[in-house]
């Protein structure tokens, strides 16, 4: 006796439903499973560059960035139990664009940093990079060409100082660690 299609196309229908409810019942909607770890301490970076303060800077930055996100709280050092240390390792400032005359119109300035997260319970390291690495670029108003349309600091991408371009960067640099940190989802 052969069974009729309504009852085989049931039976199929739950089989594929509960062959997907098992396979996601280890699921959890806790960032790579580092739901234990509540706190982050970022101390100082060092700076290996010759620009002045941008250890403080950097770190300043990132702390705002975690506290922004709010997934761990950004304690002490003594206090936490995770710590994220890190090493500016380079700060650089090159032509990016050039007008048709080969003047520099644009410059980007990039910024490198060796970091290491570790969990401070546990004591191992959880991920570790020596080579990550944030941009942004800006227009000096000296620089700006005739042949460019005027764009005001809203419309455009491209940071107007080299100071507004470092806190680009330190920003995407923030982004970048916050999302590692937690498992990047």
């Amino acid at each position: 006796m052969c069974p009729s299609r309504p009852r085989v196309l049931l039976r199929t229908t739950l089989f594929v439903a509960l062959s997907l409810l098992c396979a996601c019942a280890h699921y959890s909607t806790s960032a790579s499973g580092r739901s234990s770890l509540k706190s982050i301490a970022i101390p100082l970076f060092k700076n290996n560059t010759l620009e002045h303060g941008l250890g403080e800077t950097v770190t300043s930055a990132l702390s705002a960035a975690f506290v922004a996100d709010n997934h761990l709280d950004v304690v002490a050092e003594p206090e936490s139990e995770s710590i994220l240390w890190g090493t500016i390792v380079e700060y650089r400032r090159f032509p990016f664009t050039f007008d048709s005359q080969g003047a520099v119109i644009e410059y980007k300035i990039e910024i490198v940093v060796s970091v290491e997260y570790e969990d401070r319970k546990h004591s191992r390291t959880l991920w570790a990079d020596e080579d990550l690495r944030a941009w942004a670029s800006y227009t000096p108003a000296t620089s700006a060409s005739a042949d460019e349309p005027d764009q005001s600091v809203e419309e455009s991408t491209i940071a107007a100082t080299e100071e507004e371009a470092l806190l680009a960067a330190i920003g995407k640099l923030g982004r970048e660690l916050v999302a590692k940190t937690l498992g990047g989802w």
